[in-house]
């Protein structure tokens, strides 16, 4: 059962970005194209972008029906049927997303521009995929939902612009003659525009996780963070090859002649596919964001700890504790004292909570409450951090126990 589990939440992962990746290209190849045709000397050597375009299309269409199965199956809910999932928001959304690719794929080659810039038929339909990436996920979900769906709208077009962009630029370097300082050319217009993708990206992605984590552990503690340390990781990775490619491989292919010439376009071309790899790392990386709950959303979940000791050979003792819901305020404490078998032991035990930064102890006063089970209904913990509780039973029939169990409140 695990397994399927993990298998879906894979899939939807690879189908949320497969979407994103398609949005990117779109955007990004339209972008490549008007830089190729600001560059060009001739008509004749503007490249036609259409090939690809079509094929990014074909691949938003299929990852966006794609979802809509996956949601079906990876729902909460065993009894929600396909028609449920397509009259919830996502799946409605999905469905809009994959009309709109699938419109552009369908477009005729001279359909796709009007008077030297992207038809209107062919903006409508990208800004149609770009919005339902929002509207049918999280940030739709959370609070403030208008805020984070304007924020995740200038992440998108951000993101696509800036990985889309580079792909498109490489895609589109054959067709418009495999031409080196073409390339160099076009990625000296693109750069400016580059430099804001990253404030953009920053800016988004610093309030995005503002507004979805409830504190900085959830980076390390949560597969929400831990997606969002990984994508910031990878992000800084392509800004070094950014400032690379800007500040010493491009002015060296433009000053290059002769000999040098060639090994120059090479490091560019190499510099570019690695950051363009990064970058649809980066993709991959916000598709399991869209899969995965954000903390600031998810419901709070109690935390469980476990201790056992006792002498070699002997009896021993196991401890088992839960704090619900293990976030600042009030907090319901239980505690379990038994032997190995299980059976409950007679303890009289002492428990304080100890908080972040050697504060002064907190008491928890428990009472029994039959079978072993010892509560203190309302313990209140008012700082975020590392706690730590900790355990003293001087005499019982398995020996002492005297132990310190780590936990987290947020």
């Amino acid at each position: 059962m695990a397994a399927a589990s993990g298998g879906l939440d894979v899939a939807l992962t690879l189908a949320r970005a497969g979407r994103y990746v398609a949005t990117a290209l779109v955007i990004g190849l339209l972008l490549a194209a008007l830089l190729h045709r600001a560059v060009a000397e001739a008509a004749a050597d503007r490249p036609d972008a259409s090939r690809w375009l079509r094929a990014a299309a074909v691949l938003g269409a299929a990852a966006s029906l794609g979802v809509v199965p996956l949601l079906s199956a990876h729902g909460s809910d065993p009894r929600a049927s396909l028609g449920d999932v397509v009259g919830s928001a996502r799946g409605a959304w999905a469905i809009v997303a994959a009309a709109a690719f699938a419109l552009l794929a369908l477009l005729p080659r001279h359909r796709w521009w009007q008077g030297g810039r992207p038809a209107p038929a062919v903006l409508g339909a990208l800004a149609a995929a770009v919005v339902a990436l929002p509207l049918g996920g999280h940030a739709a979900d959370g609070s403030p939902a208008l805020v984070l769906v304007v924020v995740e709208i200038v992440h998108v077009v951000a993101m696509g612009a800036w990985a889309g962009g580079l792909a498109g630029l490489l895609l589109l370097r054959r067709a418009a003659g495999a031409d080196d300082r073409r390339l160099a050319a076009a990625l000296s217009r693109f750069s400016p525009l580059a430099l804001w993708c990253v404030v953009a990206l920053t800016a988004a992605g610093t309030l995005l996780a503002v507004l979805q984590l409830t504190t900085l552990y959830d980076l390390t503690d949560t597969g929400y963070g831990r997606a969002i340390a990984i994508k910031a990781f990878l992000l800084l990775g392509i800004v070094g090859i950014v400032v690379l490619q800007r500040e010493l491989l491009l002015p060296r292919l433009r000053e290059a002649d002769g000999d040098a010439a060639p090994s120059a376009s090479r490091d560019v071309r190499r510099a570019l596919r690695g950051e363009v790899g990064l970058l649809l790392a980066v993709l991959v990386v916000t598709g399991a964001l869209a899969t995965s709950t954000p903390p600031r959303a998810a419901a709070p979940e109690p935390v469980r700890l476990a201790a056992e000791g006792g002498p070699p050979g002997g009896p021993g003792w196991r401890v088992r504790v839960r704090i619900d819901p293990a976030r600042r305020g009030a907090n319901a404490i239980a505690l379990r004292i038994t032997d190995r078998a299980g059976r409950p032991l007679a303890a009289a035990v002492r428990v304080r909570a100890l908080p972040p930064n050697r504060g002064a102890a907190i008491g928890v006063p428990l009472t029994a409450s039959g079978d072993g089970l010892l509560r203190a209904p309302a313990v209140r913990l008012d700082s975020r951090g590392r706690w730590r509780l900790e355990l003293r039973a001087p005499r019982t029939a398995a020996g002492p126990i005297a132990r310190e169990l780590a936990f987290r409140v947020r």
